[in-house]
């Protein structure tokens, strides 16, 4: 049997033993007739809601290629319910110099919403993929390919006062459509296969539990990743994940992860993904703070890469414990920036009175860009923030900077940072400029720090090393 069509085949059998349970439910209304108008009018509420919904991100050498997180619709963490994030539509996704991936018909939405008689208060996101093609000519060579139609995911975090017999509680909800799978351009097919396509009705067929017993009686396959000899792989991502505590609830619902390596480089795709979360109690408002060791921009600012284990503030907070993460080294696009040590901190904490606290921190222990002879040791950059109580006259948050460095290099010539001024620009030849401590977007409710920043040769392309940015919402 052709090894390139055995493991093809097993996509369906990935694919379908994850999404055969979900489709076998329907929703509730939790998530339908509950939900308000687009209309509705917009009330402040006891919860904190937060979404994060998007039909395609794409990930290159593991590096997310923010300007391409197509279809994405964000509720950025806030107190109110009856807020729609408008549907985010876009006709198709373009992968930077690869025809291997085709994405089209991408919608993404996300609402908060509240039932008063009922007593539910809740946020949903849902994203849609109409169309994903993997595989075509590559270097005059046709590799396999696999067409996939009809990818929806929708996530659900509420609270019901029902719950719990009467006392209230946090659920979540996560539903899914169902797509059609088809496979394309395969080798000569063994007699097993031949009689499992022909239990299909050819090489298309709906992603279900008939289709799963069928394949995995001739191909044993299990869930998880599946390579696909010429082409890359594929995987379920996870149909639906949830996590529900006494003060919060988080949903998880999404489809697909693509990955194509026959270029040389690992470029990744995630479709069909929806996160919502609810959680309390926000006496003082929500934090929107966040950590990642690496933000770069280029062309004109038209590609964005970023989020390299970035971390966030819990809306609510974290009850004033400093919550850590670390992260494995890393070398992102093609060794342009390696990374070691990679460690984050976030702590969150929020009173009666109206006061709040946060701290954002991003440790790294080393940091090289070969490409101008630059090496970081011990960067850490911090943004402290404090909000005064309701009482005060004077409502804008105060805010701290701090960034420390261990040392400092440019081709093997140790730069003094305490000669450095914060924000100044630095010149160290063919135009690369050097930005130490630099503060922007500084506002009445937070601020972004960059640790460092290099602008090599020309503004087209920004590296900004140590991020971190909180604010603090009253609603």
């Amino acid at each position: 049997m052709n090894k390139s069509l055995s493991r093809a085949i097993a996509i369906t059998a990935v694919c379908a033993a994850g999404l055969s349970g979900a489709l076998a439910t329907s929703p509730t209304a939790v998530a339908g007739k509950s939900r308000p108008a687009a209309a509705a009018k917009i009330v402040k509420t006891n919860f904190a809601y937060k979404a994060d919904v998007f039909g395609a991100k794409v990930l290159l050498d593991g590096v997310e290629l923010r300007s391409l997180k197509t279809s994405y619709s964000q509720q950025r963490c806030t107190t109110l319910a009856g807020v729609l994030q408008d549907a985010n539509t876009i006709g198709s996704v373009e992968i930077p110099e690869s025809d291997l991936v085709k994405i089209g018909g991408l919608t993404s939405d996300t609402q908060t919403f509240r039932n008063v008689k009922k007593g539910i208060n809740g946020i949903v996101g849902t994203a849609t993929v109409a169309d994903v093609e993997l595989g075509g000519m590559f270097q005059g060579v046709q590799t396999p390919t696999v067409v996939i139609k009809g990818l929806t995911s929708k996530a659900v975090a509420y609270y019901d006062k029902s719950l719990n017999n009467g006392q209230g509680g946090f659920a979540t909800q996560e539903s899914f459509g169902a797509p059609t799978i088809t496979f394309g351009n395969l080798d000569t097919i063994s007699p097993e296969l031949q009689a499992v396509f022909d239990e299909l009705g050819g090489l298309t067929g709906p992603l279900t539990q008939a289709v799963l017993d069928v394949i995995s009686g001739v191909t044993g396959a299990t869930d998880g990743l599946v390579e696909i000899e010429g082409l890359g792989s594929i995987s379920l991502l996870g149909t639906g994940k949830s996590r529900v505590k006494r003060n919060s609830a988080e949903s998880l619902a999404s489809i697909l992860r693509l990955e194509v390596d026959v270029t040389g480089n690992s470029t990744r795709l995630e479709l069909g993904r929806a996160y919502a979360r609810i959680a309390r109690p926000v006496p003082a408002g929500v934090f929107r703070s966040t950590a990642t060791a690496l933000r770069m921009r280029a062309l004109n600012d038209s590609l964005e890469l970023g989020t390299l284990g970035q971390v966030s503030v819990p809306c609510e907070g974290t009850r004033g414990v400093m919550k850590r993460k670390s992260f494995a080294d890393t070398s992102v696009l093609g060794g342009l920036v390696s990374l070691t040590g990679i460690r984050y901190g976030v702590k969150g904490e929020q009173f009666k009175n109206g006061r709040a606290e946060s701290t954002v921190i991003s440790n790294v222990a080393s940091v090289e860009v070969p490409s101008v002879g630059l090496v970081v040791d011990g960067l850490r950059s911090t943004v402290i923030l404090s909000k005064p109580a309701f009482s005060a006259k004077q409502q804008q948050v105060t805010k701290k900077f701090r960034v420390t460095i261990g040392n400092l290099a440019i081709d093997g010539e140790k730069i003094d940072v305490d000669s450095l001024v914060p924000g100044e620009d630095y010149e160290f030849g063919d135009g690369n400029i050097l930005r130490y401590k630099r503060v922007v977007k500084n506002n009445y409710r937070g601020a972004e720090l960059h640790g460092l920043q290099l602008v090599l040769g020309s503004p087209d392309q920004t590296i900004s090393l140590g991020w971190v940015a909180g604010s603090i919402y009253r609603s």
